[in-house]
């Protein structure tokens, strides 16, 4: 009996000791959880605060960045308007030329193209650019091309042959694909393609209102501004 006893003693003992050693196991457990959760919720913390901080500088930087752009591009736009009010005048002053007008005009244009391709002759008045004749046969010696609009085909062809004396028109047709009214003359150094069409010109002389309007914003654009947009520059 005394050895039963002591049995159930020492089972008691060793329960006791162990439900002591798991409870300690569970309040150390508890301890880790804890201390787990808090810093869990610190790094937390730490990147809310950053990505705030983060965001806030990046708004602060896109803010500046957005302002600081605005006067260039105000005058970005200001200069756009500008630029079109100019081109859109021009283009409805020089519409309104017809016949002798137009005729005047383009030749002015074809005369200053030429210019630029010889000094022009000896003898030509002064200020006023000219085509010796042997020019036109070295420049078209298989002859020329004559593409227009808004001009009569005689009227063009003259234009053409005053600009360039010698000059031999193999063809003159009326092109409504050209970017203006005016007239355009080109050289082909071998025959049309299957169905007609032709492949880029070895030489080709413009001379359209369009390129007028580009030369007059070129040299005159801030006198043109003042005259036909005032009201756009003082905005």
């Amino acid at each position: 009996m005394e050895e039963i006893a002591s049995t159930e003693v020492l089972e008691r003992e060793i329960l006791d000791d162990a439900r002591r050693k798991a409870e300690r196991v569970l309040r150390d457990a508890d301890a880790a959880v804890r201390a787990a959760e808090a810093a869990g919720r610190d790094r937390a913390a730490r990147s809310v605060g950053e990505l705030e901080a983060e965001y806030e500088a990046r708004d602060a930087r896109y803010r500046n960045e957005t302002l600081a752009r605005l006067p260039l591009e105000r005058a970005r736009i200001k200069a756009a308007h500008v630029d079109a009010r100019l081109r859109a005048a021009l283009d409805g002053r020089l519409s309104t030329h017809g016949g002798a007008g137009l005729e005047a005009l383009v030749a002015g244009i074809l005369a200053r193209a030429v210019s630029r391709l010889d000094e022009g002759p000896a003898d030509s008045p002064a200020g006023e650019p000219g085509a010796p004749s042997g020019l036109a046969p070295k420049l078209f010696p298989a002859g020329a091309e004559l593409r227009y609009r808004g001009l009569s085909r005689s009227g063009a062809e003259r234009l053409a042959k005053e600009a360039l004396p010698g000059l031999v028109l193999a063809s003159a047709v009326e092109d409504a694909s050209l970017p203006a009214p005016g007239l355009a003359v080109a050289s082909f150094a071998g025959p049309p393609e299957e169905g007609g069409r032709r492949g880029p010109p070895d030489l080709s002389i413009h001379a359209t209102l369009d390129l007028l309007a580009e030369r007059l914003l070129d040299e005159h654009r801030g006198e043109l501004a003042a005259g036909l947009c005032a009201e756009a520059l003082a905005s």
